[in-house]
């Protein structure tokens, strides 16, 4: 190893916006490999920046370079400006980059200082730390060896990559094991470990470095979401391996509110990453108090449970023991409240490694108390199917009577759907019946209308011929409607009318209505009047709908006055579109608008200009109603008129709402 460099370091270390304190002066000697400064007056204020400088004197007669290790914070800036030269140069590591676009791949920030022989480099270090959890950061800066630095690395790659590796190998075989007996004590062991696992990979820069090395945001976060859900996983296990429901209930109920606390943790701590608010610095201190909190009552709990006699609990107290006190120590590191060194630094691992060796002589020996403890379930069931065979027999009896009742129940419930449908039946015989009738009433009238223009053509005078033609044209357009209302009630009873609902406009779909019947009400000189809200928007069936619509309006200027008045109106509430018809006419009695809302049998008058129906429209309408899963209401008296009100879901329902008045 050649020479090292005699290097002369004095620091001039200042707060932002700070007087400069007294400079410490720190002489490197040759066969120094570190030389680590930690400056008592550097200390972060209410200012997410802080700043230092030093200087750095090579009293060699050889060039030297050098590597300067500063604190890890968010973002670092170094300035080193050359006394002969006076060559600036400057250099930021940002989080932000990639670890292996930097002059030094290494999770910790790391500059490359070169100087001359006799010259003297004017250090000045900017530490921005935007987070509020890098301003828990130790606040030392080390100047280092370069071959001290790589063999440093290297041990560091090599000892956590082991201690890594038996993790990743427990995890593997005890969830291996879950596997094979499905026990979930060796689920929540696996979350446990492997939690630890993701700790120390972030702690030791292997996260940042390998496993998410474009998410540096992730990487400040994933304290306060990996070490929760560890500590959640822990309390999980020590609940399953010592069945502390069971046997511990006070203790159990302790977990229960630390389980409780810890979750609403990782939830913060999930919520705060999502949307970027920076309350890291609290959470980890409320972390690392819950977290000794729970690694204490784990040693507590596991005490309790063989002083029960669980057998198990030793292993389980062995090897939380270590890791236990090594846990702690390094929480308490971490804190601030115990000092850095090896024992504080790497005891919890030594904890892990054997709790996880311990852990798997241990769930073994439950796995074995498992095992046994099932042969005893099986000789005891074995026991109760010998005790149960006796009373077979009368199981067997008692099993009768309840065939024989399900069987008079489903006789009764036969014959109740055999009266349903032979009313059913009935009410189609007479529909059938009515609509042969007023089929055949339009024909017969059609008929004798031709035989008087061809036999008596001669005879007829102009007006008897024009009032005949306007007769027969009337029982052509009465049996045309008739025709088109039994094909739209075909279908529906068929199945055969595809129901599509779609968003439509309440407002759009009455101006059609009104378009097509505006001739019907023209010549009865009644007047339309439309109230629509805006926007009106309406789930439901375009065809289905439109005819709605139309039957509707059409009953009402069918049975209104001459010079009568109808109000349309349609408006939404959270929950339905409604749409109303109003009429002055007639009026309906309330036995007619009970057989309307309840039969299946259609129900016809002539309008007050002597207009016939064909008794099917408000059958059809109130069947396509419910197919929206609607409901039809009907206020009316006689001679007072009509007000005929929709409901239609914004939110389709299942079909068959019964309609009420």
């Amino acid at each position: 190893m050649r020479g090292l460099l005699a290097i002369i370091i004095v620091f001039f270390v200042h707060v932002l916006q700070a007087q400069p304190v007294h400079n410490p002066m720190l002489q490197w000697k040759a066969g120094d490999r570190m030389q680590q400064l930690s400056a008592k007056q550097l200390q972060w204020t209410d200012s997410p920046q802080l700043h230092t400088q030093f200087s750095i004197v090579n009293t060699q007669t050889t060039a030297s370079t050098l590597l300067i290790k500063t604190p890890n914070v968010w973002q670092v800036q170094l300035s080193s400006q050359s006394a002969q030269s006076g060559k600036l140069q400057s250099s930021i590591i940002t989080r932000t980059e990639p670890v292996s676009t930097r002059d030094v791949p290494h999770y910790h920030p790391h500059f490359l200082v070169e100087l001359q022989p006799g010259d003297t480099a004017q250090i000045h270090i900017a530490l921005s730390a935007v987070y509020s959890i890098y301003q828990k950061s130790p606040l030392q800066v080390e100047v280092l060896q370069q071959e001290h630095f790589e063999q440093t690395d290297r041990d560091r790659h090599f000892w956590q990559g082991m201690f890594l590796g038996v993790i990743l190998v427990m995890a593997l075989y005890n969830l291996f094991l879950f596997f094979s007996v499905k026990d979930t004590s060796y689920l929540h062991y696996v979350l446990s470990i492997a939690g630890i696992g993701l700790y120390f990979a972030y702690y030791y820069g292997f996260g940042i470095e390998h496993l998410w090395p474009n998410s540096p945001r992730w990487d400040t976060w994933s304290y306060t979401i990996i070490v929760p859900f560890t500590s959640l996983a822990r309390l999980w296990f020590t609940r399953t391996y010592l069945n502390t429901p069971v046997l511990l209930p006070r203790t159990n109920s302790l977990l229960t509110v630390l389980n409780l606390l810890m979750s609403l943790t990782l939830f913060i701590g999930v919520g705060t990453y999502l949307l970027h608010v920076d309350w890291l610095a609290p959470l980890v201190t409320i972390i690392g108090i819950l977290n000794t909190l729970i690694l204490v009552l784990m040693l507590v709990a596991g005490i309790d449970a063989y002083n029960r006699n669980y057998k198990p609990a030793l292993y389980f107290i062995t090897a939380n023991a270590l890791l236990v006190a090594g846990a702690i120590l390094f929480i308490f590191r971490e804190m601030g409240m115990v000092g850095d060194n090896w024992f504080t630094r790497y005891f919890v691992q030594v904890g892990v490694v054997v709790q996880v060796v311990l852990f798997a002589l241990g769930l073994a020996s439950r796995y074995n108390q498992t095992r046994q403890a099932l042969e005893e379930q099986r000789l005891e069931k074995e026991r109760i199917a010998l005790e149960t065979e006796k009373e077979k027999k009368q199981l067997i009896e008692e099993q009768k009577i309840q065939l024989q009742l399900q069987i008079e129940a489903q006789t009764l419930s036969l014959r109740n759907q055999n009266e349903k449908l032979q009313e059913l039946n009935s009410l189609k015989d007479k529909l059938f019946s009515v609509i042969t009738h007023d089929l055949r009433n339009p024909l017969a009238t059609m008929q004798s209308f031709l035989k008087l223009l061809t036999e008596h053509h001669e005879k007829l005078s102009e007006a008897e011929k024009q009032k005949l033609m306007a007769e027969a044209q009337d029982s052509l357009d009465h049996l045309n409607r008739l025709l088109f209302h039994l094909l739209q009630w075909s279908k529906s009873q068929m199945n055969l009318l595809a129901f599509q609902p779609e968003q439509l406009d309440a407002k759009e779909s009455l101006e059609k209505c009104v378009r097509i019947l505006h001739l019907q009400a023209h010549l009865k000189k009644i007047t339309i009047e439309t109230d629509v809200a805006n926007p009106c928007p309406l789930h439901a069936d375009q065809q289905m709908i439109d005819f709605i619509l139309r039957n509707l309006l059409s009953n009402a200027i069918k049975f209104s006055h001459m010079q009568g008045h109808i109000l349309l109106k349609a408006w939404v509430t959270q929950q339905h579109t409604y749409i109303s018809i109003q009429d002055s006419g007639i009026g309906i009695s309330a036995d007619v608008v009970h057989e309307i809302l309840t039969t299946h049998v259609g129900a016809t008058r002539r309008g007050t200009a002597k207009e016939r129906g064909t008794g099917l429209g408000l059958l059809i309408s109130r069947e396509f109603i419910e197919k929206h899963g609607g409901q039809l209401h009907i206020e009316s008296h006689p001679g007072s008129g009509t007000l005929m009100t929709i409901a239609i879901p914004i939110k389709p329902k299942p079909q068959g709402i019964d309609t009420q008045l």
